[in-house]
């Protein structure tokens, strides 16, 4: 990726950029969940699109502005700064849905699919020198997200892995956050302590989300096995692959305190 440029972390602007996103996200999440019914997933879609995408542009020359750690770094790094900052505030948005609601309810999870889908296809057009795995992986939640609006979540099927999966997701949050400030130097022993938080979050929700999913297809497997579970099954494969790339790079960089070496993730 380049050689990083060692800089020290304006952390106000940083903190408002993220309580920005999350107030953003959780005022469209309650304008879609009251106003808007389910017919209109494309708007939803379509207009935090937009909205996210523009805000690409607006964070941009905030930071830029009045973070000197920000300012100088190179526009494809800024912008992967971004895009991880607007999905780790994202992802605490849904976090906090999820723990309020608590059920299988269709309206809530299609407008959550959405919501999570939107800033991993953003990144696709916004974010430069992404890795192949990553872009897979983005590509992979826009597929799910389609094929999850037609599905009947109050019926147990495999769709449903697919939403376990993202909600396992949210509770990673803080390694979105991590990876936005991975650019940035700060004292080696609170690197690595955060480090170590993050694997430790990561790794034990990975471990969780994969036991409940193996259960949950061999449950599906021998009651109705059909072609789509084959299929679920080669897909999600695709986004392990990707969790363990990261789980890998958290634990290089707890054992040297250092990213410089790092592949791309």
């Amino acid at each position: 990726m380049g050689k990083i440029i060692s800089i020290n972390i304006n952390s106000i602007p940083t903190l408002i950029i993220l309580l920005f996103c999350t107030t953003l996200f959780y005022i469209i999440d309650i304008v879609f969940n009251k106003y808007i019914h389910m017919h209109n997933y494309l708007w939803l879609f379509s207009i935090g699109s937009y909205i996210v995408f523009s805000n690409y542009t607006i964070l941009d020359y905030y930071l830029s502005r009045y973070s000197t750690s920000y300012s100088i770094l190179a526009k494809e790094k800024r912008y992967y700064v971004l895009s991880n900052l607007i999905k780790g505030s994202l992802l605490l948005n849904i976090l906090y849905g999820i723990i309020i609601y608590d059920i299988w309810d269709n309206n809530i999870l299609h407008t959550m699919s959405i919501l999570y889908c939107i800033p991993d296809f953003v990144s696709l057009f916004t974010v430069k020198h992404m890795s192949i795995s990553t872009k897979i992986h983005h590509i992979l939640v826009c597929i799910f997200t389609a094929i999850s609006l037609n599905n009947d979540y109050t019926n147990n099927n495999v769709i449903r892995g697919i939403v376990v999966y993202a909600i396992f997701s949210v509770f990673t949050y803080l390694v979105n956050i991590l990876l936005a400030l991975k650019f940035y130097k700060y004292n080696v022993f609170l690197k690595k302590m955060y480090y170590l938080i993050a694997l430790s979050i990561f790794s034990t929700c990975c471990t969780i989300n994969w036991l409940w999913q193996f259960k949950h297809i061999n449950i599906l497997y021998t009651r109705h096995y059909n072609n789509y579970i084959l299929l679920y099954i080669l897909s999600i494969l695709s986004v392990v692959t990707d969790d363990l790339i990261l789980m890998k790079w958290l634990f290089k960089n707890i054992s040297n305190g250092s990213d410089k070496k790092k592949k791309k993730i």
